[in-house]
């Protein structure tokens, strides 16, 4: 077996009407678990295992283009090139 075969396959996690689904290969399932509990555990690529093992629904894939909605749950999300400075003085304008 190569290095290359040893690898894992790479996973895509979608939210798609408030559902999260893994796309792994050619197998999408739809799963238990939201993108809150991966960002928050300690180890998610093993919380999204579990949940895969357990929870995972074989669906398919077809339709899903115009309904994926951006992956962020309740976490803090920042803007793409506002650097840490330029936030902290709007806050400071801010107060």
């Amino acid at each position: 077996m190569s290095d290359l075969e040893s690898l894992p396959m790479s996973r895509r996690i979608y939210l798609v009407d408030g559902v999260t689904y893994v796309v792994e290969g050619r197998r999408c399932l739809r799963v238990a678990v939201t993108l809150d509990d991966l960002f928050q555990d300690d180890d998610p690529a093993a919380r999204l295992e579990r949940s895969m093992e357990t929870t995972g629904e074989p669906v398919g894939e077809a339709g899903w283009e115009d309904r994926i909605q951006a992956p962020i749950g309740g976490q803090e999300v920042w803007a793409a090139g506002v650097t840490y400075f330029r936030s902290r003085s709007a806050r400071i304008e801010e107060s």
